[in-house]
């Protein structure tokens, strides 16, 4: 079962660690101020599970780790090396 979730720079801005600790309590509650990625981190859940590795490549993060009861660990690590390109536009009156 699913024991904690752990979630470095979501957004560029965010770090948390969920525990979930199921032996301890039937549900948990996640609760934050909106824009802090609390849909965010169930989509990568359903993501990962379901295998879209397209919807779980277009969220910004540097690690998403889910932690079994069992000790095993599922880490996905995102790296984003890449430069923008400027280009310069012209303009042509119509």
């Amino acid at each position: 079962m699913l024991s904690s979730i752990y979630m470095e720079s979501l957004f560029e801005v965010y770090t948390y660690t969920l525990d979930l600790k199921p032996n301890e309590a039937s549900f948990r509650f996640i609760i934050d101020p909106n824009g802090y990625g609390k849909t965010t981190i169930l989509n990568m859940l359903n993501a990962l599970y379901a295998g879209n590795i397209t919807a779980l490549a277009s969220i910004p993060f540097k690690t998403f780790r889910l932690a079994f009861d069992n000790h095993y660990e599922v880490v996905v690590e995102q790296r984003r090396d890449y430069a923008i390109e400027e280009r310069n536009l012209i303009v042509f009156p119509a």
